[in-house]
């Protein structure tokens, strides 16, 4: 949000609220080339919203679709509700790996975005079982 600049939240505001497992998509404003939207997927809030890792899977389709809507053929995602949402880690990353695979999409490029090595870790392995 500091980087694209006060557009972005601007943008956002009348799209609030966005359900978990759903996801709206905004110009990118002030981030650099070759970022042209930014895609605001809400994941599920672990032990609070369910079913869970059905809204977690929704919620990568969701982003998928937007991406589809205006033509964007890659997108970056990182491990979607596992921060403050406190989504079990590889539970996380296995089902995004399964969302990503399984999703009908026109996107020929996902950039997962680790924060830490173990999500890193999880994620290649999720990857190495498909």
């Amino acid at each position: 949000h500091r980087v694209a600049g006060p557009e972005l939240l601007a943008a956002l505001r009348p799209l609030a609220p966005c359900p978990p497992g759903d996801a709206v998509i905004t110009p990118a404003f002030r981030l650099p080339d070759p970022v042209r939207h930014v895609v605001h997927a809400v994941g599920p809030r672990y032990g609070v919203d369910e079913p869970a890792g059905e809204l977690l899977q929704s919620a990568y389709h969701a982003a998928l679709r937007r991406c589809d809507e205006v033509g964007a053929s890659s997108v970056a995602f990182p491990a979607l509700s596992t921060g403050a949402f406190h989504y079990p880690l590889w539970d996380a990353c296995r089902l995004s790996i399964d969302a990503l695979i399984s999703a009908t999409t026109s996107v020929t490029s996902c950039v997962l975005v680790a924060f830490d090595g173990k999500t890193e870790r999880f994620w290649h392995r999720a990857l190495s079982a498909r």
